[in-house]
């Protein structure tokens, strides 16, 4: 429905709700709902809920795809990420994925039963504030993070909390700093 493709562009104050992506390219077949590029953009006090992407080159975000700017103060509620079977190239998120210099902050996250983890962090994505609840997710677990390439980007997550998220509330491979600490965590370092 959005694509947010300049660092002052700004959507605040919205109710965003039932956008869908599917193959239509690589670079823009994800974020049913919101897409923030690499030039940036802020979405600020919105509810955004029940996106969708299909058969898209697997970076999902079914609400929300960012590749740079802020997501503050936004309540996201379910969306779902239907990648085909035959894309193994695939980012979790079924309702948000965020990569580089994105900033999630003070958000609630919610109501997702994708398959995949409802959340995706890769390459320095930071999530402050946040909290992970009540989502269906599958063994893929609550939040997926990861530096896919091999950088020394890994995201942080800075004081969230994670719980009922279905069969797992599952953290892996990152630093994370104040957390609730009700999660299972593999490869991780408290500090």
């Amino acid at each position: 429905l959005f694509e947010l493709n300049n660092a002052s562009a700004r959507l605040r104050f919205l109710t965003i709700q039932n956008g869908k992506t599917t193959n239509v390219d690589k670079d823009k077949s994800s974020g049913g709902n919101v897409w923030i590029t690499t030039a940036g953009g802020t979405v600020e006090d919105c509810v955004i809920k029940s996106g969708s992407t299909a058969n898209c080159w697997g970076a999902g975000g079914g609400n929300v795809y960012m590749r740079s700017g802020r997501l503050s103060r936004c309540k996201l509620i379910g969306g779902t990420n239907n990648t085909n079977a035959q894309n193994e190239w695939v980012y979790s998120g079924g309702s948000l994925v965020a990569f580089g210099s994105s900033v999630i902050e003070n958000c609630t996250i919610t109501g997702c039963s994708s398959g995949a983890a409802p959340v995706g962090l890769y390459h320095g994505a930071k999530m402050v504030n946040c909290t992970i609840a009540g989502n269906g997710c599958g063994a893929a677990g609550a939040l997926i993070i990861g530096a896919t390439d091999g950088t020394k980007d890994i995201p942080s997550v800075v004081n969230c909390a994670l719980f009922n998220n279905g069969e797992k509330d599952v953290i892996k491979g990152s630093v994370l700093h104040g957390n609730v600490t009700d999660v299972e965590f593999a490869k991780t370092a408290l500090v």
